[in-house]
């Protein structure tokens, strides 16, 4: 794997994440999933080293990472469900 792009980089409002490629292809079926690429060897990678830039709910999105890194998944304290679950919505998370 090309060095640097065995993550991938994300600013999610103000503030920078930095998630696996092998957490994120665990769940094939998200919007980070689509960021990653499988080369000629089969190899998973991030498709650029550059981070990725959201406005969206940093609060929201550190739960989210998490439930990339095997915790469960769960409404984030101090957000209303609706909110949250648009932001599950906006990221490919289905909560079923």
């Amino acid at each position: 794997m090309s060095p640097g792009r065995s993550r991938i980089s994300l600013k999610v409002g103000r503030v920078y994440f930095k998630l696996s490629v092998h957490a994120v292809i665990q769940k094939p079926d998200t919007m980070l999933a689509a960021m990653v690429h499988f080369d000629s060897n089969n190899k998973a990678q991030a498709r650029t080293r550059r981070p990725h830039f959201y406005d969206r709910d940093p609060v929201v999105f550190a739960d989210i990472a998490s439930w990339y890194l095997g915790a469960p998944l769960k409404l984030t304290r101090g957000r209303s469900v609706g909110h949250v679950l648009r932001e599950w919505d906006f990221w490919g998370i289905d909560p079923s």
